[in-house]
């Protein structure tokens, strides 16, 4: 812990309890971060130390759970900010992949539960290449 915060840096299932974790993608290898089941008021950030280079760095929701909300993505080269909307109904999981989905080191995403079964994603993410929605439906 740090001045009493939870700090996560690895694989796990997250647990109510552990509200207000901060949850480190410190491995090129991407692991899966999974949320507790939704509930008002429950929180976490994550943070990207290492970039993604094989798998993708994982936030998945439980069974019945779906993330609304957006990420700001900054384009390759442009500069230009492109949101990415979680549409609140199908959206279960991000997933930065270290390039056009985001999981560049210095990215970070926010959830917050806003009921029992949805979580508020806000984050910025960095893209190279075609940059695509960081939000998955599996």
């Amino acid at each position: 812990s740090f001045n009493g915060r939870v700090v996560k840096t690895a694989a796990t299932t997250l647990l109510a309890s552990e509200t207000g974790a901060l949850c480190l993608f410190n491995a090129a290898a991407g692991f899966t971060y999974t949320l507790p089941p939704a509930a008002a008021g429950l929180e976490f950030e994550f943070w990207v130390t290492v970039t993604a280079t094989s798998v993708v760095h994982r936030i998945a929701c439980t069974t019945g759970d779906f993330l609304v909300g957006t990420i700001l993505h900054s384009t390759d080269g442009t500069f230009v900010t492109a949101p990415h909307d979680a549409n609140g109904t199908t959206h279960l999981a991000w997933a930065g992949n270290g390039a056009e989905t985001g999981g560049i080191k210095g990215d970070w995403v926010k959830v917050v539960g806003i009921s029992g079964t949805k979580w508020q994603v806000t984050g910025y993410n960095q893209a190279t290449g075609t940059e695509a929605t960081p939000f998955k439906t599996s």
